[in-house]
């Protein structure tokens, strides 16, 4: 039985263009799907602004619970 690949989407761009939106679209997509979702940033502040805003608004059409939401790492800058 052949599985299909994992899927990695890069998302880059300046301050303000939109990112934390299209990473809460992508994560409302595939959030019943069954799979895990790593989101992976180079600074802490950016992991903490996309935990902040899908907790502060949550995903398009899902109600969340607390467990369904874990950030790992270090909570200093």
């Amino acid at each position: 039985m052949n599985t299909p690949a994992s899927q990695v989407y890069l998302i880059q761009g300046p301050p303000g263009s939109g990112k934390t939106h299209t990473i809460r679209g992508i994560v409302s997509m595939t959030f019943n799907s069954s799979k895990c979702i790593l989101i992976c940033t180079p600074s802490n502040k950016a992991v903490d602004e996309i935990v902040t805003r899908i907790s502060a608004k949550g995903l398009l059409g899902i109600d969340l619970e607390e467990k369904d939401l874990i950030r790992v790492g270090s909570s200093e800058y």
